[in-house]
């Protein structure tokens, strides 16, 4: 891929479409169905940088959650390695701050992000959020399939 090249994605989901009973007696209880859209927009800033920007929509019954975010890239090259590093900050509507850290190569990518939560519910959960620890791990032997896309989302 071109370094100097700017990626768009666009993507949606619908879920549950047939409302599945997913009770485990006699009992009815089913699932709502639930929209998924999301997108975003990456450029590069110079040969080392590129900037991640990027939005996910759910909605399911009574919940909708909406969430936006940016990345920031770096390319750290020495003699036998490439690898890059991730810094980003989303924040989930009326609810959450989340800081992102991520490092990856030709073969995985792994990030670790923490929901700090800003929603009147961090008096019933003290203030802690949730982690997260992601892993994307490549296992082609085609040296043209080893790379991951950019324009993968950062979530």
């Amino acid at each position: 891929m071109n370094s100097w090249q700017q990626q768009w994605y666009l993507g949606s989901s619908y879920y549950h479409f047939n409302r599945p009973n997913e009770a485990i007696s006699t009992e009815d209880n089913r699932l709502s169905p639930r929209l998924s859209i999301h997108g975003g927009f990456n450029f590069p800033v110079n040969e080392w940088n590129r900037v991640y920007l990027s939005g996910l929509y759910m909605q399911s019954a009574i919940t909708t959650e909406k969430m936006l975010g940016t990345v920031l890239e770096s390319l750290v090259r020495t003699d036998q390695y490439e690898t890059k590093l991730f810094f980003g900050l989303y924040y989930r509507m009326s609810d959450a701050f989340i800081p992102y850290l991520g490092l990856s190569n030709e073969r995985f990518q792994i990030g670790v992000s923490y929901d700090v939560n800003v929603s009147s519910m961090k008096v019933a959960t003290r203030s802690r959020g949730g982690g997260e620890i992601s892993l994307q791990l490549n296992l082609s032997q085609s040296e043209e399939s080893k790379k991951i896309p950019a324009c993968y989302n950062r979530f």
